[in-house]
């Protein structure tokens, strides 16, 4: 996972060093301030420096990371029910006429259980927060639709409910939080509706990320490392301003 870190930061690093390189152009024309030295003029380019707010928006979707990496355990966890919705809420900014920059909060939800014999079972319930910032550029700039492909990370805020829920007796739950990084690549296509003042899209994404989890339940210490690489498909709804 310390790969897919620095690679996500260096791709990050190179887009902005790409906003910054291009915003900026000589003029041609130069003046000459004395005899022996001259100093060319700059110009900065309205078009390429000028940061707008673009639309905000919402997303329903579909996620389902691969959390499979159970070290420690040597029965499967099994899921608790067939939800995988993926809630989030958007901004977008115009960079210019072909880039932009969205700063995107979610939210993803799900269960998992595991039957201990002659026990009962134990359960994890997983609340996901991602808080992510990430790039966009317009592949097809004139055309009817748009078709965008980016690049983004950030962080996931996750909390873990465990719990103990033995066949007789009490059950016990332990609430643990923890955060990491996660990243992802991006596809995504829109259409205007409503006289072009809001927009429907769909979009996919690749999620790239993992997180460890320390955590001591009946005076056992445990450390878990859980995957979040996986597919994230989902119905975007934009209001242009």
């Amino acid at each position: 996972m310390g790969i897919i870190k620095y690679l996500g930061f260096y791709f990050l690093f190179i887009i902005l060093i790409g906003f910054n390189n291009s915003g900026f152009a000589q003029n041609p024309d130069t003046k000459t301030k004395t005899k022996d030295k001259k100093e060319t003029e700059t110009k900065i380019s309205p078009e390429l420096v000028s940061i707008s707010i673009r639309d905000v928006g919402v997303n329903l979707g579909y996620y389902k990371p691969v959390m499979t990496d159970w070290s420690d355990s040597p029965v499967t966890w099994i899921e608790k029910g067939v939800s995988y919705t993926n809630k989030s809420a958007f901004l977008e900014a115009n960079l210019n006429s072909s880039i932009g920059a969205r700063v995107e909060f979610g939210i993803w939800e799900h269960s998992y259980y595991k039957p201990i014999t002659n026990f009962g079972s134990n359960s994890l319930d997983y609340k996901i927060m991602p808080f992510t910032i990430g790039f966009f550029y317009n592949i097809l700039p004139d055309a009817p639709i748009t078709l965008l492909a980016g690049i983004g990370g950030g962080v996931n805020f996750v909390t873990v409910k465990y719990g103990v829920e033995p066949t007789v007796g009490i059950d016990t739950y332990q609430q643990i939080k923890g955060q990491d990084m996660i990243y992802y690549l991006q596809t995504e296509c829109e259409f205007p509706i409503f006289d072009h003042n809001f927009t429907i899209g769909f979009e996919a994404k690749y999620m790239l990320g993992n997180y460890f989890q320390d955590f001591e339940f009946n005076k056992v210490a445990m450390q878990q490392k859980i995957s979040l690489n996986g597919f994230a498909f989902g119905i975007k709804f934009k209001h242009i301003l």
